[in-house]
């Protein structure tokens, strides 16, 4: 459940202690498992030697099977897209451009099923990581101030933690108020 997202092999007892503990998002799968994913296969084949080119396809081809099993959900089909488009700038020597990463991972999703722009999960999916891109700067500009007197590694960690935390909860209100009817 917690590698695939898989919450039929669970039962009812269980399901609700994950409910009743708040950590029910644990068994949801999303793009950070797929970040975690490609971090871990790129330092298992940075370890047994393998050369660039070969770590980008192998790890290209890992993702979209990760994306299959998990059953191509909107999280996970955006970040897998996206890290395909990370892989093939660093196989062209170019420079990663995270806004457009994101434009063209909801233009292929657009292309193959127009009907997810009216998906909750596609909308806050993007939102999410569209919110990150936009705010996460200006917050932690904020943030770091307001945190002298720690030490600096520690103060750039926590303002980045604040900062990334803030700009999903800000960027993300609307919808979570439309959908959910929380602020």
């Amino acid at each position: 459940s917690l590698l695939l997202g898989q919450r039929v092999a669970l039962d009812e007892d269980l399901k609700q202690a994950f409910i009743d503990t708040g950590t029910m998002h644990l068994l949801v799968i999303s793009g950070f498992n797929v970040g975690l994913m490609a971090v871990l296969l790129e330092l298992f084949l940075r370890m047994i030697g393998a050369p660039l080119r070969l770590r980008l396809v192998i790890s290209g081809a890992c993702l979209l099977g990760y994306c299959v099993l998990t059953g191509m959900q909107a999280p996970v089909t955006r970040a897998t897209i996206m890290a395909w488009v990370v892989l093939g700038a660093l196989g062209l020597d170019r420079v990663i451009h995270w806004p457009n990463a994101l434009a063209v991972a909801a233009l292929v999703i657009l292309w193959l099923n127009p009907f997810q722009l009216f998906d909750p999960g596609f909308q806050l999916s993007f939102g999410a990581v569209a919110s990150l891109l936009l705010f996460t700067t200006r917050f932690r500009a904020v943030c770091e101030p307001l945190l002298r007197s720690l030490p600096s590694w520690l103060q750039r960690y926590v303002a980045l933690s604040l900062a990334s935390t803030v700009a999903v909860w800000v960027g993300l209100w609307p919808l979570l108020a439309w959908y959910f009817h929380l602020v």
